[in-house]
């Protein structure tokens, strides 16, 4: 069994290596004005990485007053790791809310897993100054045909 320092490890490292290809000082999509980077790992209860979970992202920005959706997918790699910008196509520096969701594939026995409450930094400046991590564990349960999204608290 992996050790968990040894997968925050592998973690970091996947990110460094996506960092350095966003850090190239320019956006990671054409038209890109602001981003924010989440990235993680998703396992099972039993601490086995869910490769192929459908990641969903969900932000609310509040630009010039008015609130902003911002919905982002993803995918986990075959080390069940993910990284999911949150590109926005306005300027902004904010702190956004965010909530982050795994839809585990319909063979896994796994139900979705997610976490609310959480925040992510939104920058003009490429790439963010910060990369929020958020670690899923996918329950045994009912599997969720289609790709599952949630906000709130």
């Amino acid at each position: 069994m992996i050790s968990e320092r040894f997968r925050y490890l592998a973690v970091v490292a996947w990110c460094g290596a996506a960092c350095k290809f966003l850090g190239s000082g320019e956006p990671q999509f054409p038209g890109t004005r602001a981003q924010g980077i989440v990235t993680g790992l998703v396992s099972d209860s039993a601490g086995h990485r869910v490769a192929d979970a459908a990641m969903c992202t969900t932000t609310v920005v509040d630009g010039s007053g008015t609130p902003t959706v911002v919905v982002s997918y993803g995918t986990t790699d075959n080390a069940g790791t993910y990284v999911v910008p949150v590109n926005l196509s306005f300027k902004a520096d904010v702190r956004a809310s965010l909530a982050v969701a795994a839809t585990p594939s319909l063979g896994s026995g796994l139900a979705p897993a997610y976490q609310s409450g959480l925040s992510v930094l939104i920058s003009s400046t490429f790439p963010p100054g910060e990369t929020t991590h958020v670690n899923l564990v996918a329950p045994v349960g009912v599997p969720f045909d289609g790709r599952f999204c949630v906000h709130g608290p």
